[in-house]
């Protein structure tokens, strides 16, 4: 698996590329929350569209660092196309209410830069953003 970030204003991107599974999860895990750690202020975006399969103990590490952002004060964020095979998995699963998922990583960064939400979201040249809607 490969992990590629950026960093928008006070927001982490983080992309996740080829297979979350098994065999990978324990260098997985250790990277992301690396990356989590190193920017401890900010909120984080996990777009998945580039896995390719995702297993149980890659979720563990979604909800492992949800739970981690949110005891800092952050919060996780999941960016995932519909047609996705790990759209499927989050439905068999049934979980798809544990995560608040967009579609696209651009939704997900307007959703946070705006009314939408009730997190302080910094981008570039911008102010602060408050608002009260979950």
């Amino acid at each position: 698996m490969n992990v590629r970030t950026k960093n928008i204003g006070n927001i982490t991107v983080i992309y996740l590329y080829g297979r979350l599974d098994i065999f990978e999860a324990e260098l997985a895990e250790k990277d992301i929350f690396d990356i989590a750690d190193k920017n401890n202020s900010s909120d984080i975006i996990l777009v998945l569209d580039g896995l390719d399969y995702l297993s149980s103990s890659g979720l563990r590490i979604f909800i492992s660092l949800k739970r981690h952002l949110e005891n800092n004060g952050c919060q996780l964020f999941l960016s995932n196309k519909s047609n996705n095979a790990v759209n499927i998995f989050f439905r068999i699963v049934n979980i798809k209410d544990m995560f608040v998922i967009f579609e696209t990583e651009e939704e997900a960064l307007h959703y946070l830069a705006g009314a939408g939400n009730i997190y302080r979201a910094k981008l570039p040249h911008d102010e602060p953003v408050l608002s009260v809607n979950k």
